[in-house]
């Protein structure tokens, strides 16, 4: 429904915690979300990039180290669940 908004977390290593600066992916394709998240966590001094559906992000994923990737679950082009799908298995 409309407002709400459903997010898959991948831990995509263990190496973070509220002391050290994390690499983070942010996939949404809600561009206000994207950016009050991005905002959010810049602010802690955490590197963020972003992607604005789930095969971008996925594309990023296969090229980055993050730590941590925070996903919408519904998006066009490639879901958050198949994007964890395919992380997973690499």
């Amino acid at each position: 429904p409309k407002g709400e908004a459903a997010f898959l977390i991948l831990f995509l290593s263990l190496r973070i915690n509220c002391f050290t600066m994390a690499k983070i992916l942010i996939i949404e394709d809600d561009q206000k979300i994207r950016n009050s998240l991005k905002e959010i966590l810049a602010e802690k001094d955490h590197q963020v990039d972003e992607a604005a559906d789930g095969a971008e992000g996925y594309k990023k994923l296969e090229s980055g180290e993050y730590q941590l990737c925070l996903s919408d679950i519904k998006m066009p082009k490639m879901d958050g669940m198949e994007v964890l799908t395919k992380a997973m298995a690499n």
